[in-house]
């Protein structure tokens, strides 16, 4: 049995710098053909994949192990709403089209406007929300988006 792989392997080294690319085709004049060769990254022996494993994965060091399990249902449930919503408000809007026309006595071609409009900022309303959340919190704007939301519809 091999001993387990130390950092002068290079197998677990951190790295130090961000390694340059040196290429041929830098050396090379333009119109010279440049061959590509595949290289593999080797592997360490059969008798040394557990040890390897061991020394990178570390369960024990892992955040979401330290999670209770009525906190990791609330971020399910967090994170997990907001995912729903969306197909849920379709599924449930699309049905009732010809009752909401008939209500509000308009064409079919305006309640056409709506989906494509629903469609339209689902799209790009995380373009929005993304810098959002980079500057306030995932949590906060997911909590706030949820809290709009139903606002909007109960009021609707």
């Amino acid at each position: 049995m091999m001993n387990a792989p130390q950092e002068s392997d290079g197998l677990l080294a951190p790295a130090r710098s961000k390694p340059t690319l040196y290429t041929a085709a830098a050396a090379l004049p333009l119109h010279s053909p440049v061959t590509h060769t595949p290289t593999t990254t080797p592997s360490p022996p059969s008798d040394d994949i557990e040890a390897c494993k061991a020394s990178v994965i570390k369960t024990e060091d892992d955040v979401y192990a330290k999670w209770t399990p009525s906190l990791r249902l609330r971020v399910l449930i967090l994170v997990g709403l907001p995912a729903l919503l969306s197909p849920m408000l379709v599924t449930s809007y699309l049905p009732a089209l010809p009752f909401i026309r008939d209500q509000l006595h308009t064409t079919d071609d305006m309640m056409a406007l709506t989906v494509s409009l629903y469609t339209g900022v689902v799209g790009i309303m995380p373009l929005f929300w993304g810098p959002i959340t980079d500057r306030y919190g995932r949590k906060v704007i997911i909590v706030f988006s949820l809290g709009v939301f139903t606002v909007g519809s109960v009021l609707c």
